[in-house]
This record gives structure tokens, sequence and C-alpha cells, in this order.
């Protein structure tokens, strides 16, 4: 882990890879499901996908949320209670970026 990194630092660097991976995949997580998401989803969507991203790495300096918990501990059923309407319809996308997306060589 790079130690001459501050927390928000690397929070803005997760923060425009999550961004970026939600612009790039758009269309894959809407078509054919009948989904929209406004600018304050997409938002929400972002600052979710960052904290997944930061728990899964173990960079988040707190305890996360409990729907944040839950996915990341694949605890389906609470993920499912855990999640406002948003996150209801986003977690197919956090499924893709949690699998899809590598700790970047920058924060290592």
């Amino acid at each position: 882990m790079n130690k001459n990194l501050s927390y928000d630092e690397k929070r803005i660097i997760i923060k425009n890879i999550v961004s970026n991976y939600l612009i790039e995949n758009y269309f894959r997580i809407t078509y054919n499901r009948q989904l929209y998401f406004s600018f304050e989803d997409k938002n929400h969507m972002i600052e979710t996908g960052t904290n997944i991203l930061l728990y899964k790495w173990k960079l988040l300096p707190y305890d996360p949320g409990d729907f944040i918990k839950s996915f990341c501990l694949n605890n389906l059923k609470e993920t499912f209670s855990n999640a406002d309407e948003i996150n209801q319809k986003a977690i197919f996308f956090y499924i893709l970026l949690n699998y899809n997306i590598g700790m970047p060589a920058t924060l290592l």
C-alpha cells in the first residue's frame, strides 16, 4: 500500500475509477432491464461503489453501513434487505464493479 497517499487522495482515485466504470457500462446495466438512473441516482451509485471498493481493499478507515458490509460479505439476503431503492436497482452494477476492477498499482 502506498503510504504517501492520504485517505482522501485514495478515495478520489477510486471514485474516478468507479465513475468511469459506470459511464463505460451504463448501457450494459440498463439494457433490457427497463432501468433509468437519474443524475442523483448515478452519484449515489458512484459513492456506494467507491465505498464498496474501499472496504474490499481494506482502505476504509471506518465501518461501512450494513448494505456495503453485507454486499462485500456476499450475503444476498442481507444485501437486498439493507438496500435502499437506488441500490436495489444498482446491485448488478456493484457486482460487475466488484468482480471486474482490481486495485490500481498506485494504491499498492
